[in-house]
């Protein structure tokens, strides 16, 4: 019991305190990759932390996973943005990806540092694995020209017909629910244009809130 209380104090600490933070939203990500999507994550952000008030640059995680067809090591890169309206929170969510993935010149640098992260602090408890991941990473191995960069993206937004949307989905009302999401699509189809990320695989959650900021609020008041 005394060693869980101490990881959990640990743990803890590693999350701001921040009222706009979006680490529920990272969590939500990681639960939502591994667990549905069985994308285990090879590089988590928190324990490189220094500063619980200052959030970690790069990707929210990043997961992985094979091509059954190329046998290529798929790398999904995760953001999660959660804001009052969807629009922002989808622009904002597939800005970060078009800097991560496409790699501009000013994200060069992020992106060195998030492939230099995974590899020295790659932990999956399986040795055989972590070598061939670790063979992937290696610029100097055939290995490392057959990885593909994918995308991996949580958007939280307020909708303020929430309850409405519950009971839709309590009824089974296909039609209504297929209605919203269509909307949905079409601003992520939309976003995806506009930062040049037509092609490339990204895996998108979207999630609706009745209060993104009452969302936060209850997280943070877990932690004290």
């Amino acid at each position: 019991a005394q060693a869980m209380s101490v990881l959990h104090e640990k743990a803890r600490r590693l999350f701001t305190t921040s009222a706009t933070t979006g680490e529920p939203g990272e969590l939500m990500l990681y639960f939502l990759a591994e667990h549905l999507l069985k994308y285990p994550q090879v590089l988590c952000k928190f324990p490189l932390k220094t500063n619980p008030n200052v959030h970690a640059h790069g990707a929210d995680g990043v997961h992985a996973s094979v091509d059954p067809d190329t046998g290529h090591l798929c790398l999904h890169w995760g953001e999660a943005k959660l804001h009052q309206k969807l629009s922002k929170a989808v622009d904002d969510c597939f800005l970060s990806l078009s800097e991560l993935i496409l790699e501009p010149p000013e994200a060069k640098k992020t992106k060195r540092r998030d492939v230099e992260l995974l590899r020295d602090y790659l932990d999956l408890n399986e040795p055989g694995l972590e070598m061939a991941l670790r063979a992937y990473l290696d610029p100097d191995e055939t290995l490392s020209k057959k990885i593909r960069f994918c995308g991996l993206a949580l958007i939280g937004f307020d909708l303020a017909d929430y309850d409405a949307l519950t009971n839709e989905v309590a009824k089974k009302e296909v039609a209504a629910i297929s209605a919203r999401i269509e909307d949905w699509s079409a601003k992520i189809k939309s976003a995806l244009e506009k930062h040049e990320l037509v092609g490339i695989t990204i895996d998108v959650f979207c999630v609706p809130f009745s209060s993104v900021q009452a969302f936060r609020d209850a997280f943070l008041k877990r932690l004290k």
